[in-house]
C-alpha cells in the first residue's frame, strides 16, 4: 500500500494541530498517479540552506513506491578522503543498474562551501566597508586632534614658559583627546542601540 512521511514543517503549516498519523495527503508532481497517501510518520526538520528562516514542508515517499528520475546518494568513508570513494560508488551503482550513471560527485564540504557562498560574500563585503569606515574614522580623529593641538600651540608654549613639563602638556593633550573619543564612542553606542 502506498504511504508517505511528512516533516515537522508540513505538520505545522498544513495540519495545524490535527494528528499527523493516518492523515491522508495528495501528492502531486511525483508521478504517483494514485489517490491520497496515508501519513505513516513525521520526520525531523532539516535545514536545506543556511539562510532558510521558515521551516519548509516536505513529503517523503519510499523510493520503491515512486522511483525518481534523479536521486542523491550520501556516502561516508570510514577513513581516508571522501574522494577516494568515487570509483567504488560508480562501480556499485553500475552493478545495480547500468542505466543510471553517476552524473556528479561532490563532497559535503564542497556542497557546504557552495551553499554558504552568498552569505560569505555578503559578510566579506560588510567587513570591507566596516574596515574602510574605521580607517576613515581614524584619519578623521587624527586630523581633528592635530588641528586642536595646532590651535593650542601658543597655550602650550606659555605653560612650558611658566614651568610646565613636557609630560604635563602631553597629559593635558591625552586627557582632552580621551574625553572627546569617549564622548564619540558613547554617542555611537547610543545611536547603534537606537537603530
Amino acid at each position: 500500500m502506498p504511504v508517505c512521511i511528512v516533516n515537522e514543517g508540513f505538520v505545522r503549516r498544513y495540519l495545524r494541530g490535527l494528528p499527523p498519523l493516518d492523515t491522508r495527503v495528495v501528492v502531486r508532481g511525483m508521478g504517483t498517479g494514485r489517490g491520497p497517501l496515508p501519513v505513516r510518520g513525521v520526520a525531523g526538520q532539516v535545514k536545506e540552506r543556511p539562510d532558510e528562516s521558515q521551516p519548509e514542508p516536505h513529503i517523503y515517499v519510499p523510493i520503491g513506491q515512486d522511483p525518481p528520475w534523479q536521486a542523491s546518494l550520501v556516502v561516508s568513508p570510514v577513513s581516508g578522503p571522501a574522494s577516494a570513494l568515487a570509483p567504488a560508488v560508480r562501480a556499485t551503482v553500475a552493478s545495480i543498474d547500468r542505466e543510471r550513471p553517476v552524473a556528479r560527485m561532490r563532497t559535503v564540504a564542497d556542497i557546504s562551501h557552495e551553499a554558504t557562498a552568498a552569505a560569505r560574500f555578503r559578510a566579506t563585503l560588510v567587513a570591507s566597508f566596516a574596515a574602510l569606515a574605521l580607517t576613515l574614522a581614524i584619519v578623521g580623529i587624527v586630523g581633528v586632534l592635530a588641528y586642536g593641538v595646532q590651535q593650542r600651540i601658543r597655550e602650550f608654549g606659555i605653560r612650558i614658559a611658566l614651568g610646565a613639563t613636557t609630560g604635563t602638556v602631553l597629559r593635558l593633550v591625552v586627557a582632552s583627546t580621551a574625553r572627546a573619543v569617549a564622548a564619540g564612542i558613547l554617542a555611537g553606542l547610543i545611536a547603534a542601540a537606537t537603530l
